[in-house]
């Protein structure tokens, strides 16, 4: 599988996200449990309580990024391929050999030993009385955002902006472009860019399109008059004569100038009306003479003026492939301009054998091409008029070329891969998340919400002037899979807690959403930025402004949107069975189920009244 600078760029920001995002979860579970109990006991019991969600993300991802892999566009496909293959070794990294660190790096601190000199030990440093105090995050959302987020007014609030903002985004996708400015790639103080810009100004006719003709044969008379323009025996919409009519209207072929007819020419070529053009050494009937040789009886005319008289359009079967190799052979002068060899060399495919052209192309010039949506529209004029040439003669076979055409083929189908890509992205996410939740809303509540991310990333790509390419494509996908990131871990901690829709919403909240809110947004905000500074455009806007709206998207959507939407309409809770309860010394142990005490019934009554002047509900 190759590695293109797109995948090379991409991939790592990928592998960082999720890494981080699940480090700073078990981190968070690992810490916030008694410090008395057995480490192993600690990771054990971290594992399990963040281990159904960090699985539900991770197997998301890769299955939705395997999907995407069996899309032809080769940009997609690696990326798609790759991706699955990252994520999946990073989630196995995770759960075992982070894990073993994070048993190690305990054991050490219990020991009292130096974090970057383990093998000193400490002895003076008394230990300090256990305490279980929430970091500034967690205090935050506990006492504030929580309340706030879940309060009456603000859901409605929320729920009409972020109505309001689909909706807008929505409005604003059909106006994204497609294509890729090869200035964008370029460094702003690139010598290449008044290049570009000269050549768009100075120019009167853009670059060569080519018709490549095949099919038929060009020996017979039949297939002669759908290729000649000569004159009125030939077809009134041979293939010359409609290139002609397209050059007609250029500003909408973008069919710069009339095409060059090499049958024409050669036909008048054989003409012996012009001396010094067909003819041949006497003595060596292979060998043609150049118009440059001076007359002589060494050189033979090839047909006399009643010989040439008596062709319809010129020589015919074996005849004509004898002529054709003269004239594809004989230079242009001053005294014959018509020969072959300069201008139609490389245009001809003959086969002497089988008495056939196999292929054959007529040369003509687009417009000035300025923008990428006119290089896209060359392109499907240029597959238009070729459609009308098969339509007109179904025997012979019409395909265009350019140089540029290689680079915007893609975009006649970007649309279409784009959409099945998500699509099956999107139903992945929805199967796997059913399978590990076990519950339809839930599931349905994960992609609904990641759907969302990815149709306003769609909206903000047109208002931010972020044309949809591989680049975009390949980051949409990725916006899918870092959406999941957002979303999983604050559905799962929703499903398995206990009481009304908004306890458990707040309860989801304070439980993961300061570790999603710092391992999440926080990191990659702070790797995001720097690439604002970049010298080339094609990080500024294609990585930068794309991995901004992201995080911020995915972060308005996850710890914003989604607890509102849990909280009015979330999943019954899921049934926690005898084996998944802890025992009666874990209990004893451990810390209870990180429960907010002001809205579970279960804690004791002296906690209660203690803090019924803190929360009032």
């Amino acid at each position: 599988m190759g590695i293109s600078l797109i995948i090379a760029e991409v991939i790592p920001f990928l592998v960082l996200a999720v890494g981080v995002d699940n480090i700073f979860i078990m981190v968070n579970e690992f810490e916030t449990l008694d410090k008395s109990v057995p480490v192993d006991e600690r990771i054990a019991r971290t594992l399990r309580e963040v281990g159904p969600s960090i699985t539900l993300s991770a197997m998301s991802e890769t299955v939705a990024f395997s999907l995407g892999a069996v899309v032809s566009m080769p940009a997609v496909n690696s990326f798609a391929g790759l991706s699955a293959v990252a994520v999946f070794v990073d989630f196995l990294l995770q759960i075992t050999l982070f894990l073993t660190l994070l048993g190690a790096d305990a054991r050490r601190t219990e020991a009292k030993r130096l974090d970057c000199i383990p093998c000193v030990k400490i002895s003076s440093v008394e230990d300090a009385p256990v305490t279980l105090e929430d970091g500034f995050l967690k205090h935050f959302v506990r006492h504030y955002y929580s309340r706030f987020l879940l309060h009456p007014v603000t859901k409605g609030v929320v729920l009409v902006l972020f109505s309001f903002l689909l909706v807008v985004c929505i409005s604003f996708m059909p106006y994204v472009e497609l294509g890729l400015d090869q200035t964008v790639a370029l460094p702003q103080d690139s010598y290449l860019i008044p290049y570009f810009a000269d050549q768009m100004s100075m120019l009167e006719v853009g670059v060569p399109v080519y018709f490549v003709i095949s099919g038929g044969n060009a020996t017979e008379l039949e297939t002669k008059k759908k290729l000649c323009a000569i004159n009125q025996t030939c077809d009134l919409f041979s293939v010359p004569n409609l290139l002609v009519l397209e050059s007609n209207r250029p500003e909408v072929s973008t069919v710069a100038l009339r095409p060059s007819m090499w049958l024409d020419d050669f036909i008048t070529w054989n003409d012996p009306t012009f001396s010094q053009c067909c003819r041949y050494n006497a003595s060596y009937p292979e060998t043609v003479c150049q118009p440059s040789e001076p007359l002589s009886d060494a050189c033979t005319v090839c047909y006399t003026e009643s010989q040439y008289d008596a062709f319809t359009l010129g020589p015919v079967g074996s005849d004509f492939m004898q002529k054709i190799g003269y004239w594809l052979e004989s230079i242009p002068g001053t005294t014959c301009v018509r020969s072959g060899k300069a201008a139609y060399g490389t245009a001809l495919l003959p086969d002497y054998e089988q008495v056939n052209i196999n292929a054959s192309h007529f040369r003509t010039y687009h417009t000035v091409i300025q923008t990428q949506a006119e290089y896209i529209n060359a392109y499907v004029q240029a597959l238009r008029i070729c459609d009308s040439i098969m339509d007109e003669y179904p025997e012979l076979e019409c395909f265009p070329y350019t140089i540029f055409y290689v680079y915007f083929e893609q975009y006649l189908t970007i649309v279409q891969i784009m959409a099945i890509v998500l699509s099956m992205a999107a139903l992945a996410v929805f199967l796997v998340t059913w399978l590990i939740l076990g519950s339809v809303v839930a599931a349905f509540w994960v992609v609904f919400v990641v759907s969302m991310v990815v149709v306003d990333m769609g909206g903000v790509m047109a208002m931010w002037g972020i044309s949809l390419n591989a680049i975009s494509l390949v980051n949409l996908v990725m916006a899918l899979g870092i959406s999941v990131e957002f979303c999983s871990h604050i559905v799962r901690a929703f499903t398995i807690t206990q009481g009304t829709r908004q306890d458990r919403a707040r309860n989801a909240l304070i439980d993961i959403g300061a570790s999603v809110f710092s391992g999440v947004t926080l990191t990659k905000f702070a790797g995001v930025v720097v690439l604002a500074f970049a010298q080339s455009q094609i990080f500024v806007i294609y990585y930068f402004r794309m991995y901004l709206s992201i995080v911020l998207l995915g972060f308005g959507h996850g710890l914003v949107l989604l607890p509102v939407l849990l909280s009015l309409w979330g999943p019954r809770p899921v049934l926690v069975t005898k084996d998944d309860e802890p025992t009666e010394g874990e209990t004893a142990a451990l810390l209870k189920p990180k429960v907010d005490p002001t809205i579970e019934p279960a804690v004791s009554q002296t906690v209660s009244e203690s803090r019924q002047s803190m929360y009032t509900y």
